[in-house]
């Protein structure tokens, strides 16, 4: 499949290829606001859904801090690492309200659990974790 998109009009050619026949069609469609591709011609052969992702950085964490990222709404996780040189990077397509947890507690200096919480948008967004030391 060969995907070309210019503007609003997004053309795809598809090839199919059997015992040295070629067959190959076009598909023109338009970009509808909400993303979803819309055939000229009045027929709905696929509907297109654009992702835009969004990106979010967790700053300010202590060395060692593991980081859990969940869905709001559902509890999904959506991500869980260690930090890496005092942050994390996470990159998605979904957007919405998530949940932050932070701890660090297998070995020195020990912190208490840091709890956050924002809301995902398209773009690159940061949040800093305030992280209480136990001792």
């Amino acid at each position: 499949m060969r995907t070309t998109q210019q503007g609003t009009t997004k053309v795809s050619t598809l090839g199919n290829s059997q015992a040295g026949a070629h067959n190959a069609h076009q598909v023109v469609g338009v970009m509808s606001p909400a993303g979803q591709a819309e055939l000229v011609g009045g027929k709905v052969v696929s509907v297109l859904t654009v992702a835009t992702p969004a990106s979010l950085a967790v700053n300010g964490l202590v060395a060692g801090t593991a980081v859990r990222l969940t869905r709001n709404d559902t509890g999904e996780l959506l991500y869980q690492a260690t930090e890496n040189q005092g942050s994390i990077q996470f990159v998605t397509s979904y957007l919405g309200q998530i949940n932050i947890e932070a701890r660090k507690a297998d070995a020195s200096p020990f912190c208490k659990p840091w709890y956050g919480s924002t809301n995902l948008a398209k773009g690159n967004q940061a949040v800093t974790a305030l992280q209480i030391l136990e001792e």
